[in-house]
């Protein structure tokens, strides 16, 4: 049985990342539990993410990849072909192989599967401040290099991978993840969903971070068309309100929804319990995802799981994703986007429907998460 650690990094902010290892680790119980024993590596400085499954947990110190460590670990790497440190830290505890988004060495006795979840500062450039560009550049480059294996969510960030680093075909492995929240989610009722949040009538929900190609703005472009076509569309705006690439995105947002008069149609929550996204995922007349770019989309995934109906982006990973009650869009096209709004607004509320789909979703998921965690058990035993 091999011993699998997973790092968690609760700290950095992106909740995508700790909603992928959840997942991740429930999916090898599911799936793989006779092949691999996932290892949870959490800094002595964090909680523990809630909705994790019940594993074996290690505190570690996170100096031990910045700072004074950090800079030990990249001398020995650079001499030796491994990070001392962080090689005795797996070894101590029995570790076979590592998944990580750092590498630890060519040479060290503890292979690394490394996750590159996109490309975006390659496709989407003119996002990202030039040093940064370069800083993800020669990171990726690194992982490249020392990784046994790198992990891609897509075919399309497969694509991506062969263009950045040509000539390392032998590493990419593509594993198509999934995501859900699992068993123990206490949904919140709906009537106190709508109380909390003071919502009335049917909405839509984006549940997207408030980041500049996550396209909000393009979301009130088409709320504003649809209010003057006689439509009163309300949409439901989860998740962080943060980007350190544009501090002041959001607050542009929130000032023209003002200035707009779009109060009464677009109302951003920022971030929400689980309990709270799950029911207002499975209260919404639809998800929306209007992205420009994905690696691979949680939000398309979980409605996947959840049986709802999603409007998102005619993307090239959308279409991979292929969700079955999607509805594609024009992406960048606020018309297009209005269009497929308003026809989801004219159509009747059907219940019976709605709790079909719902119930036929719920027996396909236990068959999908093994699946996840059963091909990433194929990945551990290539490397």
């Amino acid at each position: 049985m091999k011993r699998v650690a997973v790092f968690l990094d609760p700290g950095n902010g992106w909740q995508g990342g700790i909603s992928y290892r959840r997942n991740l680790v429930s999916a090898i119980y599911a799936g793989a539990a006779d092949r691999i024993t996932p290892v949870c590596f959490l800094p002595t400085d964090a909680s523990m993410p809630s909705g994790f499954p019940d594993a074996e947990v290690i505190r570690f110190d996170p100096a031990i990849f910045s700072g004074l460590g950090g800079l030990v670990g990249k001398g020995s790497r650079a001499l030796l072909g491994r990070n001392i440190a962080v090689e005795r830290l797996l070894s101590r505890n029995g570790i076979d192989v590592m998944f990580h988004t750092v590498a630890i060495g060519t040479r060290s006795s503890v292979p690394t599967i490394s996750w590159i979840p996109d490309f975006q500062h390659v496709r989407m450039p003119d996002h990202f401040p030039t040093e940064e560009r370069k800083k993800r550049d020669g990171y990726f480059k690194r992982l490249v290099r020392d990784s046994q294996a790198i992990v891609l969510s897509s075919y399309s960030a497969r694509d991506d991978f062969d263009r950045f680093a040509p000539g390392n075909a032998e590493k990419a492995r593509v594993l198509r993840f999934v995501s859900w929240f699992g068993d123990d989610i206490a949904e919140t009722e709906a009537v106190t969903l709508r109380n909390r949040y003071d919502l009335e009538g049917p909405y839509f929900h984006l549940p997207n971070q408030f980041w500049r190609h996550k396209r909000h703005d393009l979301v009130l472009d088409a709320l504003e068309q649809m209010k003057d076509r006689g439509f009163n569309p309300l949409v439901v705006a989860t998740g962080s309100t943060a980007d350190y690439r544009n501090p002041d995105y959001f607050r542009s947002l929130m000032a023209r929804v003002s200035a707009h008069g779009l109060d009464g149609n677009f109302k951003a929550l920022g971030a929400v319990s689980l309990s709270d996204l799950v029911a207002l995922m499975r209260n919404a007349q639809a998800i929306l995802n209007p992205s420009d770019f994905e690696g691979w989309s949680t939000s398309v995934e979980e409605s996947k799981s959840l049986g709802i109906p999603i409007v998102l982006s005619d993307i090239e990973v959308h279409a991979e994703q292929a969700p079955t009650l999607g509805t594609y869009f024009s992406a960048g096209n606020a018309a297009s986007l209005a269009d497929k709004l308003e026809l989801l607004l004219l159509q009747s509320d059907d219940q019976e429907r709605r709790r079909e789909l719902r119930e036929r979703a719920e027996r396909e998921l236990p068959e999908r998460i093994a699946r996840f965690g059963s091909e990433f058990a194929d990945i551990i035993d290539s490397v």
